[in-house]
């Protein structure tokens, strides 16, 4: 009969290996770079309320997208599209939270601006006005 403690130790020795791996899958958002175009555009235009449409359906399917999927957002007739792309080593929570930080950074730095992309260390979205 194996004994309470070598239970333990076994017990421990995996708990211990799976906050090893855990904290190493955890997403990296350090900011690599970014860009903005130079058109600038209305935060109440169609094509600011497109351009939303378009950043929500790349945060919310890249995760769920083999963690490589474009959007396209409408509204009244104008249409933006987007690209997200999560690194394929952490899991699918982790490549949300990663792009959920990538969309609060692409819309602080490229506010009013008809495009622009952020790429973090484990995920990158980007948005732009006509289809690529």
């Amino acid at each position: 009969m194996a004994s309470f403690r070598g239970i333990s130790v076994v017990l421990a020795s995996i708990v211990v290996a799976i906050l090893v791996v855990r904290s190493t899958a955890e997403p990296d958002v350090s900011v690599i770079a970014s860009a903005c175009d130079g058109k600038q555009v209305s935060l109440v235009s169609d094509y600011a309320h497109a351009r939303s449409k378009a950043l929500d359906d790349a945060v919310a399917k890249t995760p769920t997208n083999t963690f490589d999927f474009r959007g396209k957002g409408s509204y009244n007739s104008a249409e933006s599209y987007s690209h997200g792309k999560c690194n394929g080593k952490i899991d699918r929570a982790d490549c949300w939270t990663c792009m959920r930080i990538a969309e609060t950074n692409i819309l602080r730095y490229c506010t009013t601006n008809a495009e622009g992309w952020v790429q973090l260390k484990d995920c990158y979205v980007g948005f732009w006005e006509f289809k690529n």
